[in-house]
């Protein structure tokens, strides 16, 4: 019998997470409590569709490797019969997850995720993990026993690497493999000191993580087989479908979309990187063997199979000499906001504590009609008991939108407290004509949110739009802008 072939994809389900870790761009994004985005997953027929392109794209002896992440890839409605369907067509799972949901304990995944098919469970130790450990780690102890390979591994965030130590020796007595990802941010993994880095490196198994904690892989020059080999899937409401030659590169290597595209060409061999900045930080692209050069897969296997010791310098310099490996850090490369280096789960009030101190003023509210303006034709604003409510009922939605001259060079967020009744609505904000950032708002259900933070010029133009593209209903009490009090 031939031998099969894996071709490795991941595939993004969703954004959607029940945590809230600050070093995640997700959650400082907003993004994280887009609930909508696991809607089409109820319906059989979105499903069938994933499961014919896999099925289109394989053969006897080519299958696929799918890594399922997110987002919590275990809040995924019907995930059993999305398992079961690709399992049972030859393909294996690897699944990204905090491991909150008892999964152990569902006896319709277990029988749609026989452990033959499943490549590994990747278990992150986030901070909420860590709270209720006791268990987490029983969880991981009842599916190793069950047969499935498990691994545990942490984030290095700065608060955290005291603990590396203690929860390495108490995953190792365990008998699952261990490992520590370099946390990425504006700052990081730049700035872990020497020691810090030292630290690290004692629990490091893998080469994919040593070279995240030196920032990243120069590909200027090195040939990848991104789109013939490795993919990425975006799926849920916001991902659409669309599959790209890799997660790094969304904006730059659309292949098509698998709901719409009847053919889709994959490449043949491997070609240049098509990241922009000719810089990769994915440790998966590492594992998987894809990155020609910076095969990781062998120690990935090891890790999986509980076997991996952590990779000594001279191992490392050794990979990186046989490799001609070159190693930088890039703008490109960070996935939070500078408030997660700071901090472990994101909250508005310890964020705003983070971003702006303890004593902050009000320089802007939006909460009467007179400071709105209408963004689209066919915008409806009603205040009720103090509240403003926006309905944009059309085809191609709507919002409002408000603005103020910046007085000072300072620090500010925004905070805002609303709810969306219906569709999915956006803040975004602007510095004159130059966007800042935007976050999805169906997270605020009623509750008080603060914005990553932004640094006005002096005389500056600051502009708030909250809208949607699709028809909208939503209400806020109140919308303001907060700036550090300079006393």
């Amino acid at each position: 019998m031939s031998e099969i072939i894996y071709r490795h994809i991941e595939a993004m389900l969703f954004h959607t997470c029940n945590y809230r870790c600050a070093y995640c761009g997700f959650v400082t994004g907003g993004t994280v409590g887009y609930a909508a985005d696991l809607e089409p997953y109820r319906d059989l027929a979105y499903i069938d569709g994933i499961l014919k392109f896999f099925r289109t794209h394989s053969s006897r002896t080519e299958k696929w490797k799918v890594l399922f992440s997110g987002g919590e890839p275990f809040l995924t409605p019907n995930l059993p019969y999305l398992a079961q369907g690709l399992i049972e067509d030859g393909h294996k799972l690897r699944y990204n997850t905090n491991l909150s949901v008892p999964i152990e304990k569902n006896p319709e995944w277990l029988a749609a995720n026989p452990p033959s098919g499943v490549d590994l469970i990747m278990a992150s130790l986030h901070p909420e993990s860590l709270e209720k450990r006791e268990l987490i780690y029983e969880r991981i102890k009842c599916l190793k026993s069950l047969g499935y390979r498990v691994v545990a591994r942490v984030v290095a965030h700065p608060l955290l690497i005291d603990e590396i130590e203690t929860i390495d020796k108490e995953v190792s007595q365990l008998g699952v493999g261990f490992n520590v990802i370099p946390m990425f941010s504006p700052n990081y993994p730049k700035a872990y000191t020497d020691d810090q880095k030292t630290r690290i490196k004692k629990s490091t198994r893998t080469f994919a993580h040593l070279i995240q904690l030196e920032g990243g892989l120069d590909t200027a020059g090195r040939i990848c087989h991104a789109g013939s080999k490795l993919f990425a899937l975006a799926l849920g409401k916001t991902g659409g479908g669309n599959l790209y030659r890799c997660v790094s590169c969304h904006d730059t290597a659309l292949m098509g979309n698998i709901f719409r595209d009847e053919t889709i060409a994959f490449r043949d061999r491997p070609t240049s990187c098509c990241h922009k900045s000719k810089h990769c930080t994915c440790s998966f692209h590492f594992e998987s063997g894809a990155v020609v050069g910076a095969e990781d897969d062998v120690k990935y296997e090891a890790l999986g199979n509980g076997g991996a010791a952590p990779v000594t310098d001279s191992e490392f310099d050794l990979f990186v000499q046989k490799g001609g490996l070159r190693f930088k850090h890039a703008d490109e490369a960070p996935q939070g906001t500078f408030v997660g280096e700071k901090m472990l789960i994101y909250t508005p009030d310890s964020a705003l504590r983070e971003l702006l101190g303890p004593d902050t003023i009000e320089v802007f509210r939006a909460d009467e009609k007179s400071a709105l303006h209408k963004y689209k034709e066919g915008v409806n604003l009603d205040i009720h008991d103090g509240n403003v409510i926006v309905t944009c009922l059309g085809p191609n939605g709507g919002g409002v939108f408000f603005s103020f001259q910046a007085k000072h060079r300072e620090r500010m967020v925004v905070q805002f407290e609303g709810f969306v009744h219906r569709g999915n609505a956006s803040l975004a904000v602007y510095l004159g004509s130059d966007p800042q950032f935007w976050h999805l708002i169906p997270k605020f259900k009623g509750r008080k949110v603060v914005t990553e933070s932004f640094i006005p010029k002096e005389g500056t133009d600051v502009v708030i739009y909250l809208y949607s593209d699709e028809p909208v209903i939503f209400e806020f009490q109140f919308l303001s802008i907060l700036q550090k009090n300079e006393k």
